[in-house]
């Protein structure tokens, strides 16, 4: 589970503000002060819930910086992708469920109550998606596909391993090691799931697995030495002086575990590439359309339907063309829909950073300016503010063919390293100079950082 969902999951959000006081040995610090007995059961409870969790999401407690004291064994392991371990946590969430309703909201404090209500709905949620869809991963998530150019470890460890996974000692370079030992088992529990999802027709269309396989393919056609797995650890534990020979034991578990588990990978997807439909609608899934609605209420918490929705956004659409009409003129634009005046603008050379190395960048380094210019007025509009940092990045070359255009990566709680900002370049026409300082406020600051930094 990747840390954003997992911090966002079942439970998590209620434990915010213990989450921000929690320290390594994995007791609390100074957590907010319960206003009864009722609520002090509630908040132990909750906590129960929350290591119990984080002991089965490894990845998620490097992420979130956990992985210390009582967690260091975790920093050695990677999460369970297989579906016994689905299963796993469908029983564990039916589990909690009845025992926070054991607990009962009776006599609980206004904060309690809505700590409660936040956990139960999740729960609820949850629970709901993996009995009503037994494929993907519904269970709360929505994401259809166990394998597509966007969900897979194939995609998210090698980035992980580079960019979560510290190394500062020996220990950490070994549990570097371990965890490249256990990237395969993560590639087989995932291609057997999305083998079994594929037995009933739940596979991505064929655009999407052509991405998919391209991805997969970048890794796998690298030479072993030039591989990101290798290389992340090799350079890093150089830098940091830790004498072992990192490398050649990278380089050995590439070769001959995390190689051949890819090829079975690319083997399993490129079979059913052939099999594939264009069409994208997961109606043409099992119990689609419910699984569309889903969807729709555990991302919005309301019984809109899809139509509602859709005409919601053109009416939405319509004002801001509205808005945006004068100031195309403005820009010499007058001739045809506003989206195909934005087209027109997106070709101006004035608008577009070189499709270069340095092109990309000029780009990264005028989103960070961005990012600085923003933080220094941002007391003027806010009394609390993040502690930590946020600075842009390009998305891995590894993955960009299938990532989104940017996202949002939050720091770690103990703020050993600051929160990402990253931005797909792999072509810079994609990314014109109108669009960047929007971006940049929405999946940085003040956006997603401090919406995400603030609840931690």
């Amino acid at each position: 589970m990747h840390r954003r969902q997992f911090l966002s999951s079942v439970g998590a959000l209620a434990l915010m503000p213990c989450l921000a006081s929690c320290s390594t040995s994995g007791t609390f610090a100074a957590a907010p002060q319960p206003s009864s007995a009722k609520d002090i059961q509630l908040r132990i409870l909750l906590d129960h819930f929350f290591y119990d969790r984080l002991a089965g999401n490894p990845e998620s407690a490097t992420g979130g910086g956990f992985d210390k004291g009582n967690f260091a064994q975790l920093r050695y392991m990677l999460d369970d992708y297989s579906q016994a371990g689905a299963q796993r946590d469908l029983t564990r969430a039916k589990a909690e469920l009845a025992s926070l309703r054991s607990l009962g909201r009776d006599s609980l404090g206004e904060a309690a109550a809505l700590d409660y209500d936040v956990v139960e709905y999740g729960l609820k949620r949850s629970i709901s998606g993996a009995e009503q869809f037994s494929y993907g991963s519904s269970g709360g998530r929505y994401a259809p596909y166990i394998l597509s150019q966007l969900t897979g470890p194939y995609r998210s460890i090698p980035d992980f391993l580079d960019s979560q996974h510290p190394i500062e000692v020996a220990d950490d370079a070994d549990a570097y090691i371990a965890r490249l030992a256990a990237f395969p088992r993560t590639l087989d529990e995932s291609t057997e799931r999305q083998r079994q999802d594929a037995e009933r027709g739940v596979f991505a269309p064929d655009y999407l697995l052509e991405t998919t396989l391209r991805q997969m393919r970048t890794l796998r056609d690298q030479p072993v030495a030039r591989t990101q797995l290798v290389q992340s650890i090799a350079k890093r534990a150089a830098a940091k002086g830790i004498a072992g020979d990192w490398e050649r034991r990278a380089e050995r578990i590439v070769a001959d575990r995390v190689f051949p588990a890819l090829d079975r990978q690319i083997a399993l997807v490129t079979e059913l590439r052939a099999r594939a439909v264009h069409d994208a609608g997961v109606w043409r899934l099992p119990n689609g359309d419910a699984y569309y609605q889903g969807a729709i209420e555990a991302s919005t918490t309301t019984k809109l339907t899809a139509d509602e929705i859709h005409k919601l956004g053109l009416e939405q659409v319509a004002e801001l063309e509205a808005q945006l009409d004068p100031i195309l003129r403005k820009e010499g634009l007058t001739r045809g829909t506003a989206g195909e005046r934005l087209a027109e603008l997106n070709k101006r050379p004035d608008q577009l950073f070189p499709n270069t190395d340095r092109g990309r960048e000029a780009l990264i380094a005028e989103l960070n300016q961005q990012i600085a210019e923003i933080e220094a007025q941002l007391p003027r509009a806010f009394g609390t503010l993040p502690k930590a940092k946020v600075v842009a990045r390009r998305v891995p070359e590894l993955i960009q063919a299938g990532s989104p255009g940017a996202y949002y990566d939050s720091a770690p709680l103990d703020n050993s390293r600051p929160a990402s900002y990253f931005i797909n370049l792999r072509d810079t026409f994609d990314r014109p100079k109108f669009g960047l300082r929007t971006l940049t406020h929405h999946e940085a600051t003040p956006g997603h950082h401090l919406q995400v930094s603030l609840a931690q």
